[in-house]
């Protein structure tokens, strides 16, 4: 595998697949993210130690049913609006951005509105599926559910179009702005009405007044670009290909990492049980990919700008691409592993420690899709994502089959579910491989990078672990803020002996610069340089 990257490797002294405005949109979203990422470490605590574990398994069911509406509304037009806008920008082509834009936007409201009301209707069912008859005002929290996937609709759209056109400055201070109000608000409301719907009417809040104003400087911005060319747009045919495609990919994704799980689980055990789950992969998920989803958008648009512009491009950047990912994801899913029961334990008072031993294997599990992301992006930027759909009927289908027999029919629980997911993604891993290397021509995947980096990271955090449980650190303070200041120094000190280890070890070596200047970020570059000896 790592020789396919080597033979996609061009000479050291060629300049970057990326554009200046693809470049200089990382920091952003790096900072955007970084922000929201304490934020919602801690929203996460205030609203599980705010509702309970009851009451948050109630809003976790209704989150989940929200985050289904919107990958099945948004119709895959996200994805559409990266790979395509980057293309219309390149030509100047404002009357075709104008175009797909007020298109995209029609479609998904509709869309949303349609199954807004099949839900509605169907609330008496929905309710006895979910073993939620005790539950009151199940129907009001089902209408909430639904608007919630409305404003998730808006954030989503100003968000996709702003990054797509390099604007990230934009979307990392709403986003930022947003969620500290959001956070703030949380604190104060749930001091004084500890309820579901209270905790809906905060997010909603926050999200109607600030991306009401992101739509609003959205659409003057576009109706003020300089551009004159008046030419077709993409069209209509080969955009719905392209999103219905990516739609069917998104629902796979949800499908396999946590959402048919959620709703198997709370079918058979009730809300409180799914609460749990989704508790248990909710973290994890955040912690670990805060960093690679901020590079996402601006990866899956630079990948289409660049295969633009240079057909031969993409086995180096997924190359480079994997290599990014590793060094961001890996220190924190495996640290992570070793530390999550006693992160759950301290966060949530005692009241979660199931959900801390699911977050543990969580760290690991989650770490696989994370290394689709670069042949993602450029089977999206070379539009060959229709003949990845046998693939995706193949991952639902195995995927439900382990649902039905792990938790329906064995009755595992929760464990059931995480057995799913890993079980699926590992079935299918020979499939996926032949069909890519068809399409792409290689998986590119630096697997000597992959296994070095891996092995000193597991061996720094197990001496790490097994060093905290020897002078029992967590049992020295009762106070909550001082425990959760002491795992984040842990996790300073694990990046800070890393760091050194990468530098000591030679564990990025010369032909990994190389790769990296393929995408020519001077700061990365920089840093990178300081880490070869």
């Amino acid at each position: 595998m790592h020789s396919d990257a080597q033979s996609a490797r061009k000479n050291p002294g060629e300049s970057g697949f990326f554009s200046r405005e693809a470049v200089g949109s990382v920091p952003w979203m790096i900072i955007g993210k970084l922000v929201l990422f304490f934020v919602y470490f801690g929203i996460s605590m205030l609203t599980v130690n705010g509702l309970g574990k009851e009451k948050y398994g109630v809003y976790s069911l209704m989150t989940n049913i929200s985050q289904y509406m919107v990958v099945l509304c948004s119709l895959g037009l996200g994805a559409a609006l990266m790979r395509y806008i980057p293309e219309l920008a390149a030509r100047r082509n404002k009357r075709g951005l104008q175009h797909l834009l007020w298109k995209s936007a029609v479609l998904q409201f509709t869309a949303v509105v349609l199954v807004a009301t099949v839900l509605i209707l169907l609330r008496t069912p929905l309710q006895r599926l979910f073993l939620a008859e005790h539950i009151e005002h199940f129907d009001f929290y089902l209408m909430l559910a639904c608007g919630f996937a409305v404003l998730l609709l808006l954030k989503d759209f100003v968000g996709t179009v702003f990054t797509s056109l390099f604007k990230t400055r934009i979307v990392a201070i709403l986003s930022m702005i947003h969620g500290v109000v959001w956070l703030v608000l949380l604190y104060v409301w749930l001091k004084y009405r500890p309820e579901v719907g209270a905790v809906f009417f905060v997010q909603m809040l926050s999200i109607t007044s600030f991306y009401s104003f992101g739509a609003v400087l959205l659409y003057r911005h576009i109706h003020s670009l300089p551009w004159s060319a008046d030419e077709t747009g993409i069209g209509k045919r080969r955009t719905l290909a392209f999103s219905g495609t990516v739609m069917l990919s998104t629902i796979l994704r949800m499908v396999m990492f946590k959402y048919s799980e959620v709703f198997f689980i709370a079918a058979i055990g009730g809300a409180t049980l799914a609460g749990v789950y989704d508790l248990g992969y909710t973290l994890p998920y955040t912690v670990i990919t805060f960093l690679p989803l901020a590079l996402l958008p601006i990866f899956t648009s630079a990948f289409a700008e660049a295969y633009v512009r240079d057909r031969s491009c993409l086995g180096r950047l997924i190359s480079s691409y994997y290599k990014i990912l590793m060094l961001l994801a890996l220190p924190v899913g495996i640290l992570g592993a070793f530390f999550a029961p006693d992160a759950y334990r301290i966060l949530y008072k005692g009241e979660m420690n199931e959900a801390g031993a699911l977050a543990a294997i969580f760290c690991i599990v989650l770490l696989m899709p994370l290394f689709s992301m670069p042949l993602s992006a450029a089977i999206k930027a070379k539009e060959k994502v229709l003949h990845m759909v046998p693939m995706l009927i193949l991952q639902i289908v195995v995927n439900l089959f382990l649902d039905w027999l792990l938790i329906v029919k064995l009755r595992m629980g929760v464990w059931g579910g995480i057995s799913a997911v890993a079980g699926t993604f590992i079935c299918t891993i020979p499939f996926r491989t032949m069909v890519i290397r068809r399409v792409l021509g290689g998986v590119y995947f630096p697997a000597a990078f992959f296994f070095r980096i891996t092995l000193v990271l597991m061996l720094l955090a197990w001496l790490l672990h097994l060093l905290t449980d020897k002078i029992e650190l967590f049992l020295w303070m009762e106070n909550q803020w001082l425990n959760i200041g002491q795992l984040f120094l842990i996790g300073i000190i694990y990046v800070l002996i890393f760091v050194l280890c990468i530098r000591r070890l030679r564990l990025v070596r010369r032909e990994d610069i190389e790769d990296f200047q393929a995408l020519d970020i001077p700061r990365l570059n920089t840093v990178l340089q300081f880490l070869v000896k």
